[in-house]
């Protein structure tokens, strides 16, 4: 059973709590001696990385809630955004400082066209190239764990959460 269509994106207690964690992590970083301008007119500019197994190109919540914060990193904030997704072929699409990387991986029997992420070194090769600061992993299985490989080398701040009507 595939997840219906939700409500878009929307910042609301979401904002405070992201600045919390990028607070968080600029604290983090001065302890370490790390020169990065979180602060630099209000947050400052962040490579902020989404990883998520649950993604079509055509339909689905998980897509939507992606695309409405891509555009809300495109037209509200100074940030670069990374998505990362499976997909039928290997494909970077990028747009200013949005970024989208697809996977190819195999369709999930029973559930297309959802498909499931298999090649870890693409989405390692990925994080190494944007060096995302901020990565939120919206999915089980083996995408958290780039994301926990990423944050050993490079210090990047991991979230998660899983919002898939999906075992």
């Amino acid at each position: 059973r595939c997840a219906p269509e939700r409500e878009p994106f929307r910042l609301g207690n979401r904002q405070s709590q992201t600045a919390s964690q990028l607070r968080q992590f600029a604290q983090r970083d001065a302890q370490l001696g790390e020169s990065r301008d979180l602060w630099h007119r209000g947050i400052g500019h962040v490579r902020i990385c989404d990883l998520t197994q649950s993604y079509t190109p055509t339909s689905g919540g998980v897509r939507t809630y992606l695309l409405e914060k891509q555009a809300y990193v495109n037209s509200s904030a100074e940030h670069d955004h990374l998505l990362v997704v499976p997909g039928a072929d290997d494909n970077v699409q990028r747009s200013g400082r949005l970024t989208i990387v697809s996977v190819a991986s195999p369709s999930i029997p029973g559930c297309a066209p959802y498909r499931f992420m298999l090649r870890m070194d693409k989405v390692r090769r990925a994080l190494a190239e944007f060096a995302p600061d901020v990565i939120e992993v919206g999915t089980p299985y083996l995408l958290p764990w780039s994301a926990f490989r990423h944050r050993r080398r490079a210090g990047a701040v991991v979230t998660g959460f899983y919002h898939t009507d999906f075992p």
